[in-house]
């Protein structure tokens, strides 16, 4: 150990005589160490770590397939969340849930809450518990007690982490619901911006709807159930009820999603990507570096030549050597962890909302672990062929040559096998990039069919107890767009149900008059938007036919649709699509 520590002080004394060589050295390993931590960060959270809930490789989602429709995975009826509930038997449990959005008031500044409605089985299937108080039960289920459980983020935020607020009432939309229980710091599940759950509530006459789709599905496969076979059970249960209801369900099947493919789908695979070209530039770092040692040690083939002649072996003249290689690498990494502490944030925002394990990243002793192992297989990379190449010289020769022996011999060679390597490594990185870039071109050159300079967005949600009357809504947004267009930067101003590229669903089937439906197929599905009248002309959307909503497309004035481009060729290929009915 003494050894050691006297080749740490030298390496150390050394490199401070140096510090251009330094500096260039630590700031190329720091670049790839830290782009490596950085994005293996996501990588562990997304594909390496298993999802924080008991058993996660039994967990699985289920969906409508309405592939007929566009939808290969559509959110479930009551109806048919029932039939898959009590015929099968797969499953240790199916639990139903969908998001909402509700109105936090009460207890400080009102705010826009996101949240979950769930049935009570939810958190067992999960297998996770709440560190403060307790998850609804079954009965507050069924009878329709008003409770809430909040997330963690939730009870600092707004309740500086109160201990006592178990049994507080806090108000959702106006109503006061009573506070039952805190779950634990990172728990997310299916979004990571969850603030609230609340019992489901779903009433036979819930149950007994097959026309609204809007529920999400988990499951928990029995021990010793494939997912295939779950798949299978399921199709069978959906042709069932497909022949008993064609009405509603003629052409819905089943499927079932592994639930971390459901909730990050494809992004670990994109992550990986990123992993090998981050692995890529740490590659063009080391060989900068072994190239910047191979030219160091030039101009040092003396002094090793002296050491050799006054006795230090091979080994003792690699371990020098080395040592000088692993300061470099230790410098670099301490750097790199902090490149990737800062980018940490930008990483998250890369990532699916739904992946439950990356609510919050942190340097934890995975990270750290990670970056010191990247950072003693840099040394091993860079340092080992300059320190073995030096190592070997002969004394005799090089003292006579006055130390100058190798730089055009060996060393010349592996300098220029380096600088291939650089290149090579380059160019497969620019190429990727190039590619990377001209996809992003075509996207921002894909046309739209709206002019989106200048928009600005807002969301607004009126708590339903107070807007119930479907004409107190309609007061209240026409007097919000009266006050928003009279703004005087402002041209125009609407409302839409769902802002364009937020959402696939709210579709509804139709016919076409004139045009009998054929009962072995199923209805025509078409995604609908309800605006106010001046929306399409705020977004600058183009009219091929026709003309826009006026003031006079009212409740009470005879009903009105505008149509796209896509509905106007496929059913009136001629042309002429205004005053067709629908």
């Amino acid at each position: 150990m003494r050894g050691f520590f006297q080749d740490v002080r030298f390496g150390f004394r050394l490199l401070l005589k140096r510090p251009g060589f330094t500096i260039a050295a630590i700031l190329a390993l720091a670049l790839g160490i830290g782009a490596n931590t950085a994005i293996f960060s996501a990588v562990d959270a997304v594909v390496l770590r298993p999802l924080p809930y008991l058993d996660p490789r039994s967990l699985v989602f289920v969906w409508e397939d309405a592939t007929r429709s566009g939808f290969p995975r559509n959110p479930v009826s009551p109806f048919d969340y029932a039939a898959w509930k009590d015929r099968s038997h797969s499953f240790a449990g199916l639990a139903a849930f969908r998001p909402i959005s509700m109105s936090l008031t009460g207890d400080g500044t009102p705010e826009a809450a996101d949240g979950m409605i769930a049935t009570a089985n939810l958190f067992p299937l999960l297998g996770v518990q709440p560190i403060l108080g307790r998850t609804f039960t079954a009965e507050e289920d069924n009878t329709a007690e008003r409770v809430v459980v909040i997330s963690y983020g939730l009870w600092q935020r707004r309740f500086g982490g109160d201990r006592s607020l178990i049994g507080r009432p806090v108000l959702l939309d106006d109503t006061p619901y009573s506070i039952v229980g805190v779950m634990p710091r990172g728990f997310a599940f299916s979004s990571r911006s969850i603030d609230f759950w609340t019992p489901i509530h779903l009433s036979a006459r819930d149950y007994a709807r097959r026309d609204r789709h809007y529920l999400q599905i988990l499951g928990r496969l029995r021990s010793g159930v494939s997912l295939p076979e779950a798949q299978a059970e399921l199709a069978t249960i959906a042709k069932d009820v497909e022949r008993a209801h064609p009405d509603t369900n003629l052409g819905l099947g089943a499927v079932v999603v592994d639930g971390r493919e459901n909730l990050v789908g494809k992004t670990g695979s994109a992550l990986l990507v990123l992993l090998a070209g981050a692995a890529c530039v740490l590659l063009i770092g080391c060989a900068n570096v072994a190239h910047l040692l191979l030219a160091h040690m030039a101009g040092r083939q003396r002094e090793v030549a002296i050491r050799s002649a006054l006795g230090a072996g091979r080994g003792r003249l690699l371990r020098q050597l080395v040592t000088e290689s692993l300061l470099l690498s230790i410098a670099g990494g301490i750097c790199g962890v902090g490149l990737a502490r800062l980018s940490l944030q930008l990483i998250e925002k890369l990532l699916p909302a739904a992946a439950p394990t990356v609510s919050v990243l942190t340097m934890d002793y995975r990270l750290l672990g990670f970056a010191a192992a990247v950072s003693v297989a840099t040394t091993l990379i860079f340092g080992l062929l300059p320190a073995w190449r030096a190592s070997g010289l002969a004394p005799n020769e090089t003292l006579k040559q006055g130390g100058w022996s190798d730089v055009q011999g060996g060393s010349g060679r592996h300098r220029s096998a380096l600088v291939v390597l650089e290149v090579a490594l380059a160019v497969l990185l620019l190429i990727g990039s190039g590619l990377m870039a001209r996809t992003l071109v075509r996207l921002q050159s894909i046309a739209i069919g709206f002019r989106p300079e200048n928009l600005l967005t807002m969301r607004t949600r009126l708590p339903f107890p107070k807007y119930a009357d479907i004409h107190q809504r309609t007061r209240y947004y026409e007097s919000v767009l009266a006050q928003v267009t009279a703004l005087p930067n402002v041209q125009s101003a609407a409302f839409i149900s769902n802002l364009p590229f937020t959402s696939r669903g709210n579709t509804t089937e139709f016919s076409v008059e004139g045009r009998p439906k054929d009962p072995a197929r199923p209805a025509p599905d078409a995604t609908v938007r309800t605006v106010t009248g001046d929306y399409l002309h705020t977004l600058g959307v183009r009219l091929r036919e026709g003309r826009f909503f006026s003031r006079e497309d009212r409740e009470d004035s005879t009903s009105v649709v505008i149509i796209n481009e896509t509905f106007a060729d496929l059913y009136w290929p001629r042309g002429h699509a205004t005053g067709n009915r629908v």
